[in-house]
């Protein structure tokens, strides 16, 4: 735990979601990767709830994801609970159960990234709208597909 600690510094912002709820960020906080203020762009923020309360914010799913395939499986497994923002509905969903849009010409405020729906049928509807190759489950990203929306080959 004291790597975690050491690894995010003093990355615990000020800043409330209530699950299926709006997200709302006061304009100190920043992504713990891209050190980003995130009031500028709510509909793209991610967050994780860590074992011991600590919330860690970041600019996107996909910066969130890039973040956690770069700790150990300890540190990973200390990530309680990950949280993204519905595209759709602007609340607050468990990224785990939240369905993900690939290649759609929409792209986040950190570039090409993966866009979260609550449902399947919200993805695939915005992907009639706004292009995209395929929706895709939370168990279907791996660290190649981040690392791909990243450039990072």
């Amino acid at each position: 735990m004291k790597i975690l600690v050491s690894l995010l510094g003093c990355a615990l912002l000020l800043g409330a979601a209530d699950l299926g709820g709006k997200l709302k960020l006061d304009k100190s906080v920043t992504c713990n990767v891209t050190q980003k203020p995130l009031y500028q762009h709510p509909e793209w923020v991610a967050m994780a709830k860590m074992e011991d309360g600590k919330v860690y914010y970041f600019a996107s799913f996909k910066t969130m994801m890039r973040y956690f395939f770069g700790i150990s499986p300890e540190e990973q497994a200390s990530i309680k609970d990950r949280y993204v923002v519905d595209y759709a509905t602007l609340d607050m969903i468990d990224a785990t159960k939240a369905y993900y849009v690939y290649g759609s010409h929409v792209v986040s405020s950190v570039g090409d990234d993966l866009i979260p729906f609550a449902t399947k049928a919200e993805a695939e509807k915005f992907m009639e709208k706004n292009g995209g190759s395929r929706v895709m489950a939370f168990e279907q990203i791996n660290k190649g597909l981040i690392d791909l929306l990243n450039m990072n080959f």
